[in-house]
């Protein structure tokens, strides 16, 4: 039975990873950006062990953990004027991808469906009225960021599949 504390296990190898590779200098990443992976992972791992077995809360802290780890490591690499016209729509965007993951959980249940939807073009609306979105831009910027950080991607990747391989045993 794969456990929390096996998930913290890998949160730690690589959070000693990812360390050791900006100590020799293969990534230059900061403490917020830092904060955001180790986000991405553990909600990662959260949603995984989660998915399918009927513990709601664990699924939803898990996917909003992953999301905002997404934002920290978004609002780390790129420059905003306002960052503040950022908090609104993310927050909105979050919480509906969340539900959505809710609801992927457990189909039958429309009412997160519905959830989700009103939360995300709420984002959308939000967005719209805040900012501006360029998809080529946004695009370039994903392709960017994978270039200047595929070390992370791997061990990302890795712990990944062990988490999958543990879960399997």
């Amino acid at each position: 039975m794969f456990k929390n504390h096996s998930i913290i296990a890998y949160l730690l190898v690589f959070l000693v990873l990812t360390i050791l590779l900006k100590i020799v200098g293969i990534i230059n990443i900061g403490y917020t950006e830092l904060a955001g992976y180790v986000l991405i992972f553990y909600g990662i791992g959260t949603v995984y062990v989660s998915m399918g077995k009927n513990r709601k809360k664990l699924l939803f802290i898990g996917a909003v953990l992953f999301l905002v780890g997404v934002e920290l490591v978004i609002t780390s690499n790129y420059d905003f004027l306002k960052l503040s016209n950022i908090i609104l729509p993310s927050i909105f965007f979050i919480l509906g991808t969340a539900f959505l993951v809710l609801f992927i959980d457990d189909l039958p249940n429309k009412l997160l469906l519905a959830i989700s939807v009103i939360f995300l073009i709420s984002g959308i609306f939000f967005f719209t009225k805040l900012g501006t979105f360029n998809l080529t831009d946004f695009l370039k910027s994903t392709l960017s960021i994978s270039m200047k950080y595929w070390p992370v991607i791997i061990i990302v990747t890795a712990l990944i599949l062990l988490l999958k391989k543990n879960n399997k045993n």
